[in-house]
């Protein structure tokens, strides 16, 4: 084997050996260049038919597509000119003119009430509030007795109104009449909540008048007045205010205790006597 190597390297050495070598690497770059122009050719090739596939496909699409637009938009200029007279029955007026009368008719009353500005720990009190509709009331009269100094006012209110009296934290407010009301236009309407103070200190109470439109339940009232009364609650006898504002339980408890340390120091005086 290395002899035929060693024959191959002498003969190569020679002028004609020389002579092949060359004619053998010109034709070996005359295959590759051959070879190099055939794989660009077949790829251009193959681009130029993927290019025209998806151009087709693309004309395809579109020549299908627009028949279902022009459709659809026929389907939505149909639509349009049948719920057009349906909205012009359901709102007569327009869409402004239904907002318009689902808004309450408002007028301005005369109003009065008692703003408490001191209480008692643990000492109930009522706040009262009058709407005149007729305007013949004698609101002084009315809330006469009642803590506090007399507010008169006038509020925006419907034929529907009601009032709400919130306590913040250390005044419980409860309710004595009802807070929805029909007006009396031939008369007033009254207003009551009992207000019992469970924390000393400055407290606030905000009362509040909403009107409602007149035929109708669901829509949305509107607030017309409001006032945020503040409430120094001032600390009574301890022990009376103790009393008040404890458990029962606890209240026992510390009477047992007071009524033993009573019978204790009796009969220790008694002994020393």
């Amino acid at each position: 084997m290395m002899d035929y190597v060693n024959q191959a390297l002498e003969f190569i050495q020679t002028p004609v050996g020389m002579g092949v070598g060359v004619v053998a690497a010109l034709v070996v770059l005359f295959i590759i260049r051959k070879l190099l122009s055939l794989i660009f050719s077949v790829a251009a090739i193959g681009l130029l038919i993927w290019a025209g596939m998806r151009f087709s496909d693309e004309q395809l699409i579109a020549a299908n597509t627009a028949p279902v637009i022009e459709r659809m938009a026929a389907a939505v200029e149909i639509a349009s000119a049948t719920s057009a007279p349906t909205a012009a029955r359901a709102f007569p007026g327009g869409f402004a003119a239904a907002a318009e009368r689902a808004a309450p008719t408002l007028e301005s009353v005369p109003i009065a009430y008692n703003r408490p500005t001191e209480m008692r720990l643990g000492r109930a009190a009522d706040v009262r509030m009058i709407i005149d509709s007729s305007g013949t009331t004698d609101l002084q009269a009315a809330l006469e007795g009642f803590i506090g100094e007399i507010i008169e006012s006038e509020a925006e209110v419907s034929s529907r109104v009601s009032a709400h009296l919130s306590g913040r934290d250390g005044l419980e407010v409860r309710p004595l009449t009802p807070e929805l009301q029909e007006l009396d236009p031939a008369g007033s309407n009254t207003w009551q909540w009992n207000v019992i103070p469970k924390k000393s200190g400055a407290r606030t109470m905000e009362l509040s008048i909403y009107a409602y439109p007149a035929d109708s339940d669901t829509a949305r009232p509107v607030r017309t007045y409001t006032d945020t009364i503040t409430v120094d609650v001032q600390t009574m006898d301890h022990v009376y205010a103790f009393a008040q504002t404890s458990e029962p339980v606890v209240g026992f408890a510390a009477g047992g205790a007071s009524l033993l340390l009573a019978v204790w120091t009796f009969f220790r005086r008694r002994k020393r006597g």
